[in-house]
Parts: C-alpha cells; sequence; structure tokens
C-alpha cells in the first residue's frame, strides 16, 4: 500500500507532465540500454576496380561480414572475368581508364595495328637483305656480308646523329606530325630494302640509303612516342604508361612472328607474291598510323593550333575546343604560310636602332620586331628573361594578328600596318607609322587578348603550358 500511495502522490505532482511509475522508469532504462547497444550502425563498404564495381561488404556490430561480389557467377564468366583482370594489368596501365588521356584506347589499337603490319613487312625486307648479302650463294663470303653491315650501319649512325641536331627540337611541337613522317620513311626504306636485292651492284649504297632512312625513323620515332607518352599520362605515371605501351607492342611482335613463320615459305617462293604481300600490309600499315596520329587530341598550343584558333577566334569569336581541333589541325608537314613567327631570337640578330628599341621598351616581356623581304613577312620576337609560357603564347597572338593585319584582315590595325610596311619595302622606315602600329596593337591586344585567353580556358585548353616552338635567347633591358 504504501508504495501505492507513493505512485499516488508523484502522479499528483507532475502537473502537465505524463505521470510514469518508478518500476516502469527503471524497466525502460533497462530496454533503452539494450536498444541502444542493439542500434549501433553497421559500416556498408563498396569497392571498386578502376571504374568497374568490384563488390559490396557490410561490417555489422557484432563483428559479423558478408560480403558481395558484383562478378558473374557461372565458371565460365568467372574464369573470363578472372583472365580479363590478368591482361588489364599486364597491358594496360595501373587505374586504366581513370589515369589516362581519353584518346589513349584509340591510339593504341591503331598503334598496335600498324606495328603488325611493320613486323611483317619488316620481315620481307630482311629476307631481301639476307638473299643480298649472300644467303644461300655459294660465292657469298663472310667478309663482303659483314663489311655491307658495317657501311650500312654506320650510314644508320651518323644519321641519326645529324637530324637529332638538325631536327631534335621541332619533335615535340609537332609530334603528330613528326610520328607519321617517321613511318612513311620506315615503309620507304623497306621499300629500297626490298628494290636493293634485285641490284647487287648497287646493293650496299641502296641498303645504306635505307639505313640513312630507318636512321630517321628511329630518332623520329623514339622522340614523339615520348611525347605522347607524357600526353597520355594524366596520373603521374609516365613510366608505367610507357612500360605497358612496351609491353603490348612485344605481343603484337609475337603475333606478327608467328605470322611471319607461316606466310614466309609460301611468299617468298614468288617474287610476286612478295611485292603483293609488301603493299598489302604497308596500305594498312600507312592507313593504320593516320588513324592513330587523327585520334590523338593535345591540350596545348603548339604553332599550328594556336594559329588554327586565333584566326577562329578572330573570324567568329570563338575558338575550338581540343576535340575539334582534333578535326582542323593539319597533319602534313608541308604547306603555304603567309608569314613567319619566331619566337626566342638573339637581339644581335635585328638590324636594331636606339629609337626602335625605345618605342618597343617599357612593361614588356617581349619585343616584336617585323622585317619584310620582297614577300616574305617575318615577325621575330625577343623573349625577356622572366617571360614565360603565357608570354610566349600572348606574343605569338599579337604577331599573328599583326600578320592578320598585313592581309587586310583586321580592321582596327590594317591601315597603319599597310603603311609601316610600305616604308620596309622601300628600306625607309618610318618611325610614326611604326609607332602607330604599337600603340594600336597594345590597344587592341588589351582589349581582344583577355577574352581569348578566358574562352581558351573555358573550352579545354592549357594555357599554363604550351608547346609552341621557342629558342633559347633571353634578354634583359633597363633604363639608365
Amino acid at each position: 500500500m504504501a508504495s501505492l500511495q507513493e505512485d499516488w502522490e508523484n502522479y499528483s505532482s507532475a502537473d502537465d507532465e505524463t505521470y510514469v511509475p518508478e518500476e516502469s522508469k527503471d524497466q525502460d532504462e533497462s530496454e533503452s540500454e539494450k536498444s541502444s547497444v542493439n542500434t549501433v550502425p553497421s559500416i556498408a563498404i563498396r569497392q571498386w576496380r578502376g571504374t568497374q564495381l568490384y563488390s559490396d561488404i557490410v561490417l555489422d556490430a557484432d563483428g559479423g561480414c558478408s560480403r558481395v561480389n558484383h562478378t558473374a557467377s557461372s565458371a565460365t564468366s568467372i574464369g573470363w572475368d578472372i583472365m580479363s583482370t590478368f591482361l588489364q594489368d599486364v597491358f594496360l596501365p595501373q587505374g586504366y581508364p581513370d589515369s589516362v588521356s581519353d584518346d589513349y584506347a584509340t591510339y593504341q589499337f591503331w598503334d598496335s595495328a600498324q606495328a603488325l603490319c611493320s613486323y611483317i613487312t619488316g620481315t620481307l625486307a630482311s629476307f631481301a637483305v639476307l638473299k643480298g648479302v649472300g644467303v644461300g650463294d655459294s660465292e657469298a663470303t663472310a667478309a663482303g656480308a659483314t663489311l655491307t653491315y658495317l657501311t650500312r650501319d654506320g650510314t644508320g649512325m651518323l644519321g641519326r646523329i645529324m637530324f637529332a641536331w638538325y631536327e631534335g627540337t621541332d619533335l615535340d611541337y609537332n609530334a603528330k606530325q613528326w610520328r607519321l613522317v617517321a613511318d612513311i620513311l620506315n615503309d620507304l626504306a623497306q621499300f629500297i630494302e626490298l628494290v636493293a636485292a634485285a641490284f647487287p651492284s648497287m646493293f650496299v649504297l641502296l641498303v645504306s640509303c635505307a639505313s640513312l632512312a630507318r636512321s630517321i625513323v628511329g630518332v623520329a620515332g623514339g622522340a614523339t612516342r615520348a611525347t605522347v607518352t607524357s600526353h597520355q599520362a594524366k596520373k603521374n605515371n609516365m613510366g608505367d604508361v610507357a612500360a605497358k605501351d612496351g609491353s603490348q607492342e612485344t605481343c603484337v611482335n609475337l603475333i606478327g612472328l608467328f605470322l611471319g613463320y607461316l606466310i614466309t615459305p609460301w611468299v617468298t617462293a614468288n617474287q610476286i607474291r612478295v611485292w603483293a604481300v609488301f603493299f598489302f600490309f604497308t596500305s594498312l600499315h600507312l592507313y593504320s598510323n593516320y588513324k592513330a596520329v587523327v585520334s590523338l587530341r593535345f591540350e596545348q598550343f603548339n604553332a599550328r593550333r594556336a594559329s588554327i584558333a586565333i584566326s577562329n577566334f578572330l573570324e567568329s569569336g570563338k575558338v575550338p575546343n581540343p576535340s575539334e581541333m582534333q578535326k582542323l589541325e593539319p597533319i602534313f608537314m608541308f604547306g603555304r604560310r603567309d608569314f613567319t613567327i619566331n619566337l626566342g631570337v638573339a637581339m644581335n640578330a635585328m638590324n636594331t636602332s636606339y629609337d626602335k628599341a625605345r618605342l618597343y621598351l617599357g612593361n614588356r616581356s617581349y619585343l616584336i620586331f617585323i622585317s619584310k623581304v620582297r614577300q616574305s613577312l617575318t615577325f621575330n620576337v625577343v623573349l625577356h628573361q622572366e617571360a614565360g609560357p603565357q608570354d610566349c603564347l600572348r606574343a605569338y597572338f599579337e604577331c599573328f594578328v599583326l600578320g592578320k593585319a598585313a592581309a587586310g584582315k583586321v580592321a582596327e590595325l590594317n591601315t597603319s600596318m599597310a603603311n609601316y610596311l610600305h616604308s620596309l619595302e622601300k628600306q625607309t622606315e618610318n618611325w610614326e607609322e611604326f609607332e602607330s602600329v604599337l600603340q594600336k596593337l597594345d590597344k587592341y591586344s588589351e582589349l581582344i587578348y583577355p577574352k581569348f585567353s578566358k574562352i581558351s580556358k573555358a573550352v579545354g585548353w592549357d594555357l599554363e603550358k604550351n608547346q609552341l616552338s621557342v629558342g633559347t635567347y633571353r634578354v634583359e633591358w633597363e633604363y639608365y
């Protein structure tokens, strides 16, 4: 009875609060403690392998663990999944496709196709060379064959040195074009080796010429491959991308080796078959190379891409994005240019007077000098010691604008530029016209270039770096 009385008193003094008996409170607290233990959340973990969902794992509060693998359940599918995973680990960069550029798969497919075709045609060329040095000929001597190989290899070595010296710097700036040139020269070298076997008296000369062509292939192909690999590696994984590219090429060469074993005895028994197979696979080789090169989508300006971008901007106010530029950029190296732009030239190469330099100097990080000999218009740019990639791009932009103004295509500069060029042709420079060109160029550039830069960044171009051909000369200047 006492406990009932206490309960009633507690109930009476609760006012508007809901009355709960003491025994019920104790029971509720006990159940609350139990429920707090039982409601500890489980942990759900989702695991990916690259971009593919691999498994779901659930960790329970009581220490339990459950796992669901997102793979096929049949034995055949499981076996295929294991095999595909193994092949991906062996031949593709870690983290593929997120770790490489978007054009990686397309480029590697066509590059592998051209490598296979090149290996097969190379087998036929090797057969012709061996036949030419006397393999199978009882009158041939080992000494004669050795001298032939020494002459051929020596020519190739000299060719590699000279070509690397003469064109080495341009290989970075025009990787697409030189990549295609390298493979065309490779086909030409193999053609010469096939022809050489039919002319014993000129054999050494012909195989030496083929070796010279192949030396250019080695330098240009290796250098452009490095540029392409750097472009493809998006996760600071250039070494991995290069290593897997080597594995892919080795695998393709093994396939080519197997095909060579099968077809060489049949093909070499008849000269018509040799030429038929050679031209068939050479055609495939050139087509595959073209498709590989055009699939590359660089995101930095070189001279060709910058010229196309600036020209489109001046005409329409738009800049093509990297995907659009991929279709617009010319692949072949020849083509007429209305003017030439040289960045990073030496100051002592310019015919510079005090008045001319004074007009140029100021807060600029580059100086633009204009020359015209007959119909050849040239813009030479002297760069300041502190000039960076964006300064080089702006200098190229301004030179391109002046070049277009010389053709009457930039209304704000047409008259001043025409008058100044007229004075250059008469070899009597008009300083007033020269100053007018600079002042109008500065105003035009201050208004237009920031728009070009902003649009270029917005559509996907990387302006922090570029592939413009820039000389090594730099200068500093000051007034005193």
